[in-house]
């Protein structure tokens, strides 16, 4: 995909680090994608990513190029885990790889000559909001994740909260419960909903007592009822080596498929209870709701209408969902990390 217009002024090389692919692309200040290639890459350490980025790199500009046939001025890099945007530092990647203090801004510009830029992923996909996205010109707005993880980046008076060790929004681990059962990422994202499932239908009865909250007889009530749905079928049917995607999980609720619904309005009660306590608790203008599941209309539209529900006028900016492509979100958040010197 190229875009050669006479307008653009500043690109960046973006670099999107996930958890199992790489995106690299050509950025201009619009947010307007003039190249961009795939690179598959399974979960691989940090070291290891590191090689492969520098590598990538390299073939992105020997088999796409550049619009303007020379390299742009900034670098920008979206990565999961831990990352000191300051120092250029990336510290962790996930709790079942090893962890190591790279520093990843020195090593691209060293190599590339680039002005190098890092953040964490959800953080920049919070700026691709405010240069390229549904934020505009509000200086105080929430961007909430709910895809395979859940992670808000939180922008106040114009700046963007990073917290001790840049992880300020790190909301996955909170629960509305009492402090009972999963905590809201396990209910509310695409893992999530697997354990869940699992819980339901699999786990040995002790766990999944404990999480569901529910005695043992109603546990073993509860488990015949849902293996003879459609979706406790599928589920099943994996044996363990895959996961039914989330979005099959929304298509079987809108049939009403008991489980499929079970889950669904668990994952929205606990979307609009994560709301209701940020806007209280920031006094945000504005939510943005973002991340894979969010491109679901119908499930979209559920949690808004909850939210606002509990919040009433608290918002001036009302709740948005992101007008970002998810597919493409990643690789514009590391574009606005990149840029974010000129955009500001």
């Amino acid at each position: 995909m190229t875009n050669t217009t006479d307008d653009r002024k500043q690109t960046v090389l973006a670099i999107d680090i996930g958890g199992t692919k790489m995106l690299i692309a050509e950025v201009d200040e619009k947010g307007r994608i003039l190249g961009i290639k795939r690179y598959p890459t399974g979960r691989l350490s940090q070291r290891v990513l590191t090689e492969r980025m520098l590598e990538n790199v390299e073939d992105f500009e020997d088999t796409v190029g550049y619009a303007a046939d020379r390299r742009p001025s900034f670098m920008g890099i979206g990565a999961v885990g831990r990352l000191d945007p300051v120092k250029g530092i990336w510290k962790f990647i996930a709790d079942d790889l090893p962890a190591e203090e790279i520093s990843l801004s020195e090593i691209m510009k060293d190599r590339f000559g680039f002005s190098c830029h890092i953040d964490n992923d959800v953080k920049a996909a919070a700026l691709a909001e405010r240069f390229f996205g549904s934020a505009g010109e509000e200086s105080d707005y929430i961007y909430i994740n709910v895809g395979t993880g859940l992670a808000v980046g939180m922008v106040v008076d114009g700046h963007l909260l990073r917290g001790y060790e840049n992880e300020a929004g790190e909301v996955w681990a909170t629960n509305f419960a009492l402090g009972e059962g999963p905590c809201t990422e396990d209910r509310t994202t695409g893992i999530g909903l697997h354990r869940h499932l699992e819980w339901i239908l699999e786990s040995e009865p002790d766990e999944a007592s404990r999480m569901l909250g529910i005695s043992l007889p109603a546990l073993e009530s509860l488990r015949r009822e849902m293996k003879a749905t459609e979706l406790g079928k599928e589920h099943l049917a994996l044996k363990g080596e895959d996961r039914v995607p989330g979005s099959r999980i929304l298509e079987l609720a809108k049939k009403q498929d008991p489980l499929a619904v079970l889950l669904t309005d668990q994952l929205v009660l606990h979307v609009t209870l994560l709301i209701r306590n940020l806007v209280w608790t920031l006094s945000t203008r504005q939510i943005i709701l973002g991340g894979g599941l969010m491109s679901d209309e119908w499930l979209y539209e559920r949690i808004k209408a909850g939210a606002e529900e509990l919040i009433g006028n608290r918002l001036p900016g009302g709740i948005r969902r992101s007008g970002l492509d998810p597919a493409y979100v990643g690789i514009l958040g590391a574009a606005a990390v990149g840029l974010q010197e000129v955009l500001s």
